[in-house]
């Protein structure tokens, strides 16, 4: 943890620095869910540990981390319930998009209940029931062996004394400016701790920036661009993503053009059937 604006403590050890770099990362967000602290629940860092596959699931989130362990898991032969409280899974990718892979979801059995959120949890002889509520109220009940809860991730700022250094945050994370930079000029941070995209890809592209910019004067630093960022899902058919969606697009530029095109008609669309 951070002893003032220039020192950092290692167990026993005070070590000053000229420049340092925070890449702390982030954790599994645990949502405030009746109920939800008395059951043993998963999350994406430990359900591997898992020795016995249960025969059913319930999968809160539909995001990324929530929709490839669902479809991994129901092909390992679990009955998923995949619960999202907006409208549609992956929110945030383009609607076209996450309607293919809806349909392939519900093909494969995955049952997809968006537009609910979890209310309550009990468990009774090994059995967890989830009560769910949607816009209007409306009450349901599922139930499954076995909860993962996969709502997104919260930033690892606690205990690092902060407020000691100088370093602003918010709950979202530590607060940067377009050079990584924080509000202690010797301080830079990069990675989940900071986002705004929690991928492993871009923390190393942050961090190559930090390095650059803690080792040079001003003149020389570089900024972040995320105009162009770009990700992918691990799911079947996989979704790749590379700037801004039709949505953002629109409301950016107004008047777009879309072109598309066949996946089928790829060399690797060809090879993959034959």
């Amino acid at each position: 943890h951070f002893v003032d604006e220039e020192t950092i403590r290692v167990r026993d050890e005070a070590i000053r620095f000229k420049k340092c770099v925070i890449s702390t990362g982030s954790h599994p967000v645990t949502p405030a869910i009746e109920g939800l602290g008395k059951i043993d629940y998963l999350t994406n860092e430990n359900v591997f540990d898992l020795e016995t596959l249960p025969q059913d699931m319930i999968i809160l989130g539909g995001g990324p981390v929530g929709v490839e362990l669902a479809q991994a898991l129901q092909r390992l032969g679990v009955r998923i319930f995949l619960v999202e409280m907006m409208e549609t899974i992956l929110f945030r990718e383009d609607r076209e998009m996450t309607e293919i892979l809806e349909r392939k979801f519900r093909s494969e059995g995955i049952e997809i209940l968006t537009g609910r959120k979890a209310v309550k949890f009990t468990q009774s002889d090994g059995i967890v029931c989830a009560t769910l509520e949607d816009k209007n109220k409306n009450v349901q009940q599922i139930s499954g062996e076995r909860v993962l809860v996969a709502v997104g991730r919260a930033p690892n700022t606690e205990g690092l004394g902060l407020e000691r250094c100088g370093v602003a945050s918010t709950p979202e994370g530590i607060t940067v400016g377009a050079h990584l930079e924080t509000t202690n000029r010797n301080i830079f941070a990069c990675g989940d701790v900071v986002g705004p995209y929690l991928f492993s890809h871009m923390a190393a592209y942050q961090a190559q920036i930090c390095v650059r910019n803690a080792l040079f004067s001003r003149p020389l630093w570089q900024k972040a661009n995320y105009d162009n960022a770009g990700w992918a899902l691990f799911t079947e058919p996989e979704l790749a993503h590379l700037g801004s969606t039709e949505e953002e697009a629109r409301k950016k530029h107004k008047n777009i053009r879309i072109y598309r095109t066949s996946f089928s008609e790829c060399d690797r669309a060809i090879t993959d059937v034959a």
